[in-house]
């Protein structure tokens, strides 16, 4: 199952899912203008060729002021890789667009990227993490566990 949501504002709620085995993102969110709030838990992403979650803040298509709320407990990013930055999970920006992440009781494990970042590329953002376990990521620029 692959997750491409585009909106202006809204409440995405995963529970007890795997999104696997994508030939591109498992999970991929753009706020344009508005908040966009991501609830996952108990979720698996894993094995995706494109990474495992990407989170793009302002959309510059509709030149708004996008905000996107992450929050991850008992998940599990494992196994994905990409082509640019972030093999698991990968957080950018237009402008002046914003990124929350909170991580609670997450294991980011054995991702890898060409780029930065194997397990967690981060281009501005917030992050809270609590018993968080980042381990066994590989990177062929800087940051094999976060960049």
């Amino acid at each position: 199952m692959k997750w491409r949501v585009e909106s202006r504002s809204g409440t995405w709620t995963v529970t007890d899912a795997t999104i696997s085995g994508q030939s591109g993102l498992g999970i991929y969110g753009t706020a344009s203008d508005g908040v966009i709030t991501w609830n996952l838990t108990d979720v698996t992403v894993s094995g995706n060729s494109g990474g495992g979650i990407y989170s793009y803040a302002d959309d510059r298509r509709c030149g708004g002021y996008g905000t996107i709320r992450w929050t991850l407990t008992g998940v599990t990013v494992s196994g994905n890789s990409a082509a640019g930055s972030g093999g698991g999970l990968r957080c950018s920006y237009y402008r002046s667009g914003t990124n929350t992440w909170t991580l609670t009781d997450t294991t980011v494990s054995g991702n890898s990227a060409v780029g930065s970042g194997g397990g967690i590329y981060s281009n501005r953002g917030n992050w809270t993490l609590g018993n968080v376990t980042i381990s066994g990521n590989l990177a062929g620029g800087d940051g094999g566990g976060i960049y």
